[in-house]
């Protein structure tokens, strides 16, 4: 039985799909994370004001976790307008010692 150009663009996009989440079910990207929500933002907040950052003077619009990378992002706006104000923080889910703030730009 010959597949059609339609379902052969079909049948491979599926396996590339399969083959895809086989990958991140390799690396463990699917398992729950360690942390908690509130436990990151605890972490977070902490190296902020160890990195001089009076971290009243933002919000936190964003906290989501990567899967694949297995690891926390942590994003800040800055209360008052501005260019680049706002900073991200992102923790390692595996390592806590792993932190890294990324600056506005």
């Amino acid at each position: 039985m010959m597949i059609g150009p339609s379902r052969r663009a079909i049948a491979l996009t599926l396996l590339a799909i399969c083959v895809g989440l086989q990958g991140c079910a390799d690396r463990g990207g699917f398992a729950a994370p360690r942390r908690t929500p509130a436990e990151v933002l605890e972490a977070t907040n902490a190296f902020a004001a160890r990195n001089e950052i009076t971290i009243e003077d933002y919000s936190v619009s964003s906290v989501s976790f990567d899967y694949v990378d297995r690891e926390w992002h942590v994003f800040y706006d800055g209360k008052s307008p501005g260019i680049g104000n706002f900073f991200t923080i992102v923790v390692s889910d595996e390592r806590a010692e792993e932190i890294e703030l990324i600056p506005g730009r």
